[in-house]
């Protein structure tokens, strides 16, 4: 659990409190935990090593987890299975949708940091202009009054469906029935609402942050979180069919990069990287298990051994 991963790491740890050297171990952290680790005053140096754990964090960017340890390595998270690729009802011939009947979709928490107040200003410009005709939100959360009344007032309301909260297999089947993923998030680990999206062979327009412009490489746009910016991108893929198709036919190469079966490939190629191939990590991890881990430590203090 993270309460008692945390204790751990916070007491025996020199890597921001989440690379845990006192005993073998993998571990992923999110970048939340990050943050709530840098701060937690009971962080103090590693005294001893016995086995190097494999530490990674959720995400994907291009400079590491944390710029003082390199230990640290990110990973996807992911809840799509090659089958699922391969059983998608539209993935790889969605056609771009005809003038006028598009059907945006987004999804998350709504809560101010997933920004569905700015996805909405960008569906009314679009709905306004006749290039979209629908917005599915799928999700709850607290801002959920605040923006149906922003729907009243921009004179909306029949276009724009609050799903609330809904199972996977729920978000997928209102997927299916949409032309374009808007994700215009402040921030992100490693979204899987993108990834289950392209999985379906959704085009995606979504801001840069985390993995999202790695996730979408083939697949999307991503843009700054600006109304004009955003109603610009989206009406540029809905005005050229054959830019639409363009990032429709790459979301299949996109989202078979972050499959279940690629997550443990992945996975087991840095428990490899960080203890060797598995008859020489087996040997070890017994043979660290049979070492109490004060017995041979010198220069510390009682109270340091008590600890």
């Amino acid at each position: 659990s993270r309460t008692a991963f945390s204790s751990c790491a916070f007491r025996c740890d020199a890597h921001t409190s989440a690379i845990v050297k006192s005993a073998a171990g993998f571990f992923i952290v999110s970048r939340s935990f990050f943050r709530m680790a840098k701060s937690n005053p009971l962080h103090q140096p590693a005294k001893y090593v016995l086995f190097t754990a494999v530490v990674l964090a959720t995400g994907e960017e291009a400079s590491p987890p944390s710029a003082n340890y390199p230990e640290v390595k990110w990973i996807f998270s992911s809840s799509v299975r090659t089958a699922d690729l391969e059983s998608a009802p539209r993935l790889g011939d969605r056609s771009a949708p005809a003038p006028g009947t598009a059907r945006l979709v987004t999804g998350g928490r709504l809560v101010p940091g997933k920004r569905v107040d700015l996805t909405i200003s960008v569906f009314a410009q679009l709905h306004r202009v006749g290039l979209a005709r629908h917005l599915d939100i799928v999700g709850d959360g607290p801002d959920r009054s605040s923006l149906e009344e922003q729907t009243t007032a921009l004179g909306i309301n029949d276009q724009v469906t609050f799903h609330g909260r809904v199972s996977r297999k729920g978000v997928l089947s209102v997927f299916d029935e949409a032309d374009l993923l808007l994700f215009l998030t402040r921030s992100e680990g490693f979204p899987k609402l993108v990834l289950e999206a392209t999985s379906r062979g959704l085009p995606v327009v979504a801001t840069a942050v985390s993995a999202i412009p790695a996730m979408i490489e083939h697949s999307g746009v991503v843009v700054d979180a600006d109304t004009d910016t955003v109603v610009a991108a989206v009406s540029n893929i809905l005005r050229d069919p054959e830019r639409y198709n363009e990032l429709q036919s790459g979301t299949s190469e996109d989202a078979s990069r972050y499959t279940l079966e690629a997550w443990v490939e992945a996975i087991g190629g840095h428990l490899v990287n960080g203890w060797g191939p598995w008859p020489e990590a087996s040997e070890r991890l017994e043979r660290s298990n049979q070492v109490d881990p004060l017995a041979s430590l010198t220069n510390i203090s009682e109270q340091d051994a008590a600890s």
